[in-house]
């Protein structure tokens, strides 16, 4: 038995972030804090078409553009802190996966009233609904728009960092605007480590001792159009165009839809940091190195990745991704 608990709802395709500022309406808000990084993102074109159909609408926003990567818990705090003075009533996350995530821990801290520190690996649930949360991405790498997780930096008193992840089916966003044309001004460098975030989220997942038919199909499908488009995306294949961004965007939202442990409704986030993830992976490294080849030809390779292998833990193939390439 296992169940699969998604409830955000996408809306996907080349100019859909049109569709924001209606939303937008349509879930009553009539003031909304726009959370971006610090980078070029706040200045896109996107970003100020955003802007310009909520002023056309009549809806009031406010700017918050601090979100360094990995945001520390005092930058979602002062977040918090805008949102209370400009009297918001909603939240956008515009950008990568760090805004976003900004702007869900923004949007728990709210609902909960109190700081986000608290609930950030001390094992406290959030227990309380959050504000309208919309997610922008801006890049196809961490999905972050349709998972219930998000990851935030801890800065001790002596001054050391430490990344910590946190969840909550409170974290859903409401509302996710994948457009493509967004993520066509990323530099091929960009493109190309997001791209490769997907595909570990998208592996990660397969390989999982809690996978389900469901994650098996995302993943696989995840894989499939990441071989097929990261070199036209990153503009380093004979065939470049719009249309390797698009399959891009939709790979990296379905890397992440992991259902967690069977018997359970809990959404597993498949980030590099996913303990079951990393365990599987490991098991599955272990039992590949002792599938070499036995012959002098071939001694120092590993096995074709078109051999199935088998993982400890669980009877299940791991099936080389390897070809699909």
């Amino acid at each position: 038995m296992y169940e699969f608990f998604s409830p955000t709802k996408i809306i996907f395709g080349e100019g859909c972030a049109s569709e924001t500022v209606p939303r937008i309406r349509e879930m009553g808000a009539t003031k909304v804090l726009i959370v971006t990084g610090k980078s070029s993102t706040a200045s896109s074109q996107g970003f100020k078409d955003l802007c310009k159909g909520l002023d056309a609408a009549g809806i009031q926003w406010v700017h918050f553009a601090e979100v360094g990567a990995d945001p520390e818990t005092s930058t979602v705090d002062k977040g918090a802190e805008v949102y209370r003075a400009n009297d918001c009533n909603a939240i956008i996350g515009f950008g990568g996966g760090s805004p976003i995530d900004c702007a869900k821990g923004i949007a728990a801290s709210i609902g909960e009233g109190r700081p986000i520190r608290d609930f950030v690996g001390t094992g406290l649930a959030f227990t309380k609904p959050v504000p309208p949360l919309v997610a922008i991405p801006t890049t196809a790498g961490t999905g972050t728009e349709v998972t219930n997780a998000a990851v935030f930096t801890i800065v001790d008193e002596r001054g050391h960092r430490s990344k910590k992840g946190t969840s909550s089916q409170f974290y859903f966003p409401r509302l996710a605007i994948v457009d493509p044309l967004l993520h066509m001004s990323m530099p091929p460098s960009l493109t190309a480590a997001t791209g490769m975030d997907a595909l570990t989220h998208a592996i990660e997942a397969f390989v999982s001792r809690f996978h389900t038919p469901v994650s098996d199909m995302y993943c696989l499908e995840a894989v499939r159009r990441i071989g097929r488009s990261l070199r036209a995306a990153c503009g380093i294949s004979a065939v470049s165009d719009a249309s390797a961004d698009t399959s891009m965007n939709g790979a990296s939202g379905w890397s992440r839809p992991w259902p967690g442990k069977r018997n359970s409704s809990s959404f597993c986030n498949g980030s590099a940091d996913s303990r079951c993830g990393r365990k599987a992976l490991d098991n599955w490294r272990s039992t590949h190195r002792r599938t070499r080849h036995k012959s002098a030809r071939s001694s120092s390779r590993y096995c074709a990745p078109r051999q199935r292998y088998r993982y400890t833990g669980e009877s299940r193939s791991c099936r080389g991704t390897a070809a699909i390439f």
